[in-house]
């Protein structure tokens, strides 16, 4: 179970325990959404870094829908009109963990006549970063982040199986088509043992290279065909507990690729692990 906060600059605005899933959008509610203006949720803090990188994204790529960007007041005032969706940053901790860390993810949710947040139906919730932890970096991935969402809302309105949307792990299916791209990564989101390309190596046959992230930017925003790169959120190296969220974005298509997380320890730190590896090659 985990426990969301809305809130931002560290302002308590809404405070629920996510006892139960968020509502799964049906075929339905997708079509509403193509017909409503989409308010694009601000932090508070005028020096945030996410309103930057939100509103560069947005501009550039959203293009399903009209849009504005709106203040947290906004959001909590117009979220029970169905004329509106809202893409909004929710800061959440998760029970049981001893890290005590604040995430943010970014949610797509359809306005809805209902009390909680999470009768709101929820078209899609991505990790972006930890409150407290280095943040510049995920903003290399949000442009992705942003054409991913939207390519969501329309598998969603298309796909006849639609309750297997409802996980991001869905999209692992998408594993098979990795041996022919390579994947590009920062050293810093890998752990320990798969940290240098000889090490990498034992564990993985196919392409990938270490890089900088002005090299990840460079290719996300040229839409590099046969790339992909990985998110990776997560405490650091340096921490033995919390969570670490993996996913895989091709920088052209925009398709997620591969998505899960692990629970840190001793045995398993922050970044991909070897046992990730291990995966990508079983499909």
């Amino acid at each position: 179970m985990r426990t969301l906060i809305f809130g931002f600059c560290f302002t308590l605005i809404i405070v629920y325990n996510a006892n139960t899933q968020s509502a799964f959008p049906t075929a339905r509610d997708a079509e509403k959404l193509m017909n409503t203006k989409t308010l694009v949720v601000l932090e508070d803090n005028m020096f945030s870094s996410f309103n930057s990188y939100i509103k560069t994204a947005v501009n550039e790529f959203w293009n399903i829908t009209e849009f504005e960007f709106v203040s947290a007041k906004d959001f909590n005032e117009k979220r029970r009109d169905e004329q509106y969706s809202f893409l909004v940053p929710i800061q959440t901790s998760f029970e049981k963990d001893k890290s005590n860390a604040q995430w943010v993810f970014l949610n797509l949710l359809l306005g809805t006549k209902t009390k909680a947040i999470a009768g709101m139906p929820e078209f899609c919730s991505i990790p972006l970063y930890i409150i407290g932890e280095e943040e510049e970096e995920y903003g290399y991935y949000l442009p992705l982040i942003i054409r991913f969402v939207q390519k969501r809302v329309a598998q969603i309105s298309e796909n006849p199986d639609i309750e297997a949307l409802e996980q991001l792990k869905y999209y692992n299916k998408n594993i098979p088509m990795l041996e022919n791209k390579t994947i590009l990564v920062l050293k810093n989101d890998l752990s320990p043992e798969v940290n240098t390309m000889q090490k990498i190596a034992d564990y993985y046959p196919y392409k990938v290279k270490i890089v900088s992230g002005n090299e990840i930017e460079q290719v996300i925003k040229e839409k590099t065909e046969n790339i992909v790169v990985l998110h990776k959120v997560g405490p650091g190296v340096s921490e033995n507990e919390g969570r670490c969220y993996k996913m895989l974005f091709g920088a052209d298509d925009a398709r997620m690729y591969f998505y899960n997380y692990h629970t840190i320890n001793s045995k398993r730190p922050d970044g991909l692990l070897p046992r990730d590896f291990k995966r990508l090659c079983r499909f």
